[in-house]
């Protein structure tokens, strides 16, 4: 079972192995950095450069303006394609957002999406490169 839909069973987040999507909490959806990528945007259940990419593709937009999504929008919903520049008010999704670090948590137990894409959300999707949970 996958109670927080972020791609991550139950199971292996209560693991010991964070490179095998332990150490999460499986109430969070924000503690695992698989966004959207591809053609068509999809999730593969594992942080890739390809995610990192995206998120960079998406640096700057924010929801501070009317748009198609919020940090309030569902995060599983299927985002708009990138366009340039990158930091274009159609570019914002919750799904590349994240609120930063929870205190006290590991570099992974992120804060649900700030309504900005900014460079914390860029490390946040690098610190978790190679995790899997496929």
């Amino acid at each position: 079972m996958d109670s927080d839909r972020d791609g991550c069973h139950d199971d292996a987040e209560l693991g010991l192995n964070a490179a095998l999507g332990g150490q999460r909490n499986p109430a969070s959806f924000w503690d695992f950095m698989d966004v959207p990528t591809g053609t068509p945007l999809a999730r593969d259940r594992v942080v890739s450069g390809g995610d990192i990419s995206a998120v960079v593709q998406r640096f700057g937009s924010n929801d501070s303006t009317p748009g198609d999504f919020d940090r309030n929008s569902d995060p599983l919903s299927t985002p708009n394609l990138p366009v340039m520049p990158s930091g274009s008010r159609q570019n914002y999704h919750p799904a590349y957002d994240r609120g930063g670090v929870e205190p006290g948590g590991d570099p992974w137990d992120l804060l649900p999406a700030d309504g900005s894409i900014s460079g914390g959300d860029i490390s946040a999707a690098v610190v978790q490169f190679g995790h899997s949970c496929a």
